[in-house]
């Protein structure tokens, strides 16, 4: 009997669950986190996530429709999502240490959320995507929430660059405000 090597069944559970998480702890690993360019280090998040996801996915949904009803998977799963949720934090630290306390949970929070199982799961399902496309929305998603400021922060104001085109018929006006570049053409008149 089985019972020869474990105590009960919350035990075996517990040694099946461990093992399955040695089997697959070296997915979990992504490379020099926070070091190199931010398009570098997404390009080997996004990865890394795409290969865990594969590997795990089925256990992983099994896990996930017994969470609610078994402490232990309940366990396991809030010890995994906190490992991947330290791991993103790491990856981004360089961008996510320019901003405040409250803006740095914010970008944090919605970063770990687009990297869930479940949100991978669902562009796959229920959106219809493939691998590449997944990684596509991925790359586009972090780019955007770490690669600009938040636009409901207050900033100093916008600076206006000024070029002049051939013979001074207009002058092109470029505003610059939290990354946000909005091109507009001045006549002399407005120059005044």
């Amino acid at each position: 009997s089985v019972f020869r090597y474990f105590d009960d069944t919350e035990a075996l559970k517990r040694a099946a669950m461990e093992h399955h998480f040695q089997r697959v702890a070296p997915l979990f690993e992504v490379d020099e986190p926070g070091v190199g360019e931010l398009a570098e280090r997404i390009a080997r998040f996004v990865e890394a996530r795409q290969r865990l996801y594969e590997a795990v996915g089925p256990s992983a949904q099994v896990a996930l429709s017994r969470a609610s009803s078994d402490p232990l998977i309940s366990e396991r799963l809030a010890r995994t999502r906190d490992l991947l949720r330290k791991q993103t934090e790491a990856m981004f630290a360089p961008e996510l240490d320019t901003r405040s306390a409250a803006e740095r949970r914010s970008v944090l929070a919605v970063a770990d959320t687009l990297f869930q199982l479940e949100a991978v799961r669902h562009m796959r399902l229920h959106l219809g995507l493939d691998r590449p496309q997944i990684a596509d929305a991925l790359r586009r998603a972090l780019h955007a929430l770490l690669d600009c400021r938040d636009p409901l922060r207050p900033t100093e104001g916008p600076r206006l660059m000024v070029a002049y085109d051939h013979g001074f018929e207009g002058v092109i006006g470029r505003t610059l405000a939290r990354g946000v570049h909005a091109d507009t053409t001045l006549n002399r008149d407005d120059l005044k």
